[in-house]
């Protein structure tokens, strides 16, 4: 059903936050809060919404905007995103990563005072994202994914883990 319903929701703007109400989050519920639907133009096709002072064991909710319904995803490349990379996300956050700690505090900073971002912000965001990749890719649901899809989930880890040896010099090998 949710097939069939992804595809009225991509050309029906109107029904979005009901689709994304039906969705089951499975493993990643009791972490996850509101599935939110943005009408915006956005970089980001979805993205975990966090708050600095949010304790763990908290809910984060998913925003997610018009891109994740106007790329030309399937619904697998949809569900495996919000799944394993975002529902990831939000596990990590809700268990009170140390990365995701550091994350938040250096973000805060830098967003209230308009620093740049530290050496240490910028690997610790890339060390969050190589796991969430990761998980994503190591999913079985990853082979149901286009391949168009595939390629560029790979090609991004693949550009962050550049980032991370950049910053870091360390080598890591997939």
């Amino acid at each position: 059903m949710n097939k069939d319903y992804y595809e009225t929701a991509r050309a029906n703007p109107e029904i979005r936050q009901e689709f994304l109400d039906s969705i089951d989050m499975e493993e990643y519920a009791p972490f996850v809060g509101e599935l939110g639907y943005r009408g915006v133009e956005s970089e980001h096709t979805m993205y975990l919404e966090w708050h600095i002072f949010r304790p763990r064991k908290v809910k984060s909710p998913i925003i997610i905007c018009n891109r994740a319904f106007d790329e030309a995803w399937d619904w697998e490349s949809f569900y495996n995103t919000l799944l394993h990379h975002e529902g990831f996300h939000a596990k990590s956050f809700y268990l009170g990563s140390p990365h995701n700690l550091i994350d938040r505090v250096s973000n805060f900073f830098t967003k209230t005072f308009h620093l740049k971002n530290s050496r240490k912000f910028d690997l610790n965001r890339c060390l969050e994202e190589d796991r969430a990749y990761s998980n994503q890719i190591e999913h079985p649901s990853f082979l149901e994914c286009s391949r168009n899809f595939q390629g560029a989930i790979i090609g991004s880890l693949e550009i962050n883990r550049g980032k991370i040896r950049m910053l870091s010099n360390w080598r890591i090998d997939i």
